[in-house]
């Protein structure tokens, strides 16, 4: 089942493909250059990168134009290093990043979103066309009452440490607050992670909002924010920049492999608390469940077991959370009973 927008203030989202890794480097397997820049600098300020290294992870100035892709691989391994040392230092350099805007490496989907009338149609074409900057990184939003709730995952079997979550969600509120000109209502933030070492900058930045150890990332703003018009939006700009995005994502999702569209349905309805159907995947798919046996058994893996590795993979974060229950994991991830939970 996939929910489309029904209105810029109520866009709710079921099902949502999420790209995991791919064996060959494709366009899933990339991301765009403006993803990797200012990390890339970081790195060098810090010293924690050598000119040699940058040339080995294909990061050359001649290959970092803001239309350019380049291996995800080389972003994950900027991220890793940028951990080690947040970890040894205590700075909260995730944060940093994400409030650091560079408006000269805008990428072509910040370019877009920058000509949205609306604060809410912004996030609809953020959320809806991430892909175009990283594949592996998921946004949704919801409204509940008077509050909005924009959800981030990011595909952290593939490497991604915790900074770079929070990078996500500092970047988010720092452009709203640029593309409406206004401070956004903030109410909570909540992160996947543990305490980390920085949790006292966190609060210091955030205002002591930040919860730790919860189901999934997120962050809560006042859903009037949703109205808050773009402050130099322009519509013939925008027309020109979505005929070019919609191109670039027909060349990625093109090579999208139908057992990574089916895990990242899996991992989306876990977010969610459930675990969908066949079905449902099928439906989501637009493919009868026939076709979809067939794609699977071509790509030697079963519904089945991208299920339960999923399940397992969730599992053994939730559960590394001392303050989650074994009876509120399995719950979560879809078992009926504890006992069904432990078997698995």
């Amino acid at each position: 089942m996939v929910v489309h927008s029904c209105s810029l203030g109520s866009r709710v989202t079921s099902f949502c493909p999420l790209v995991t890794a791919m064996s060959s480097l494709r366009s899933t397997d990339t991301v765009s250059s403006a993803a990797v820049l200012d990390l890339l600098l970081l790195c060098r300020d810090k010293q924690l990168i050598s000119e040699q290294e940058i040339a080995e992870l294909g990061l050359e100035d001649s290959s970092l134009k803001t239309s350019a892709r380049v291996p995800e691989t080389s972003l994950i391994t900027l991220w890793q290093k940028l951990a080690r040392y947040v970890d040894e230092s205590g700075e909260p350099l995730g944060v940093h990043l994400g409030q650091t805007i560079n408006h000269k490496a805008k990428g072509l989907l910040a370019s877009w979103v920058s000509q949205a009338e609306t604060l809410g149609e912004a996030l609809t074409i953020f959320s809806d066309n991430i892909s175009l900057m990283n594949p592996s990184e998921q946004w949704r939003f919801k409204a509940k009452g008077d509050i909005v709730e924009l959800v981030c995952s990011l595909d952290e079997d593939k490497g991604y440490p915790a900074i770079a979550i929070e990078r996500s969600m500092a970047a988010m509120l720092a452009w709203g607050e640029i593309l409406s000109a206004q401070r956004l209502a903030l109410i909570e933030l909540g992160f996947r992670c543990s305490k980390p070492k920085t949790e006292r900058a966190l609060q210091t930045v955030f205002e002591g909002k930040c919860r730790f150890a919860c189901a999934q990332n997120y962050l809560r703003i006042a859903r009037s924010d949703l109205d808050l018009p773009i402050t130099n939006s322009n519509a013939y700009l925008k027309k020109v920049l979505q005929e070019k995005a919609q191109q670039a994502l027909l060349t990625i999702n093109k090579e999208l492999a139908v057992s990574q569209k089916v895990n990242g349905l899996i991992n989306e309805a876990l977010d969610l608390g459930r675990v969908p159907t066949i079905d449902q995947i099928c439906a989501a798919l637009s493919m009868s469940r026939q076709t979809l046996y067939r794609h699977l058994k071509n790509e030697q893996v079963s519904y089945k077991a991208l299920t339960e590795r999923a399940r397992k993979s969730r599992a053994s974060k939730l559960l590394s959370d001392k303050t989650n229950s074994v009876s509120a994991v399995a719950l979560q991830l879809g078992y009926q009973d504890p006992s069904s939970f432990n078997k698995a």
